[in-house]
């Protein structure tokens, strides 16, 4: 397929200089995600407190289509999460999908996420906050720590959709592990790893997913799929990771 390279967008992150933390998902020309001018003045509070440079600009995915950009822009602002909405790290003052449109109610600026919680048989839809009033919840970290995957339940209650899925951990408490033993667990089917990532194939195929999930449903080796999350390659049998734990450098610096 030949690309307009004049119409192609380009889908982008931005990483904070003093620890590597993303903190900004867009979209838009090829030109766009070095602009440090048209920015919010939260993303211009993140760099004069944090730093930024020309290595903390990570570019996910090239040659999209204005629609394709803009629906991978959404998911994945939504997969982080915007600061505004007390949801997650990035500066992100809208949803996605909007080139950087008017902020109102309309664009879900003002919208927390709902999320399905169950204690015993009883079932119900509604925000962490709303969960935390509702039933006199007192500590917001609980219901935080379900939603986000550190703990499997808080009084109770779980968390049917969380944001990332709760792994038991199987490592001992009192054992000290060597480099090589921290290694081979890390590369153990990613049973470690419970995070969600977002992969997409080159046939437009994208799965939502954790890394041992994907390898077993298409059937592929774990080293590779580990290459591209922990940022040691780009790409494996055509799948790519859009929010890999480490971004991955071309080492000829293009």
């Amino acid at each position: 397929m030949i690309f307009n390279q004049t119409n192609s967008k380009v889908l982008y992150a931005h990483y904070r200089k003093s620890d590597n933390q993303i903190f900004y998902i867009g979209y838009g020309s090829s030109d766009r995600p070095y602009d440090t001018i048209q920015r919010n003045k939260y993303w211009h509070r993140t760099i004069n407190k944090h730093g930024f440079d020309m290595d903390g600009i990570i570019i996910l995915a090239e040659n999209l289509t204005e629609e394709r950009a803009k629906k991978l822009e959404i998911l994945m602002i939504s997969f982080y999460g915007r600061q505004c909405v007390n949801e997650g790290p990035l500066v992100n003052i809208t949803p996605g999908g909007d080139g950087g449109a008017f902020v109102g109610k309309d664009n879900g600026m003002y919208v927390d996420t709902e999320y399905t919680f169950q204690k015993d048989d009883f079932t119900i839809a509604c925000t962490m906050n709303e969960l935390r009033k509702k039933f006199n919840i007192s500590s917001s970290s609980a219901v935080s720590g379900i939603v986000n995957g550190k703990r499997k339940s808080c009084y109770g209650w779980t968390c049917l959709n969380p944001k990332k899925v709760f792994i038991k951990s199987t490592i001992k408490r009192g054992y000290n592990l060597s480099e090589k033993h921290k290694e081979k667990i890390k590369m153990n089917n990613g049973r470690t790893d419970r995070n969600i990532y977002i992969f997409e194939h080159l046939d437009g195929t994208i799965e939502t997913c954790l890394r041992i999930e994907l390898e077993n449903k298409y059937n592929l080796l774990k080293r590779g799929i580990y290459s591209i999350v922990n940022g040691k390659s780009k790409s494996t049998k055509g799948w790519t990771c859009l929010n890999p734990k480490e971004p991955f450098k071309s080492k000829k610096g293009t």
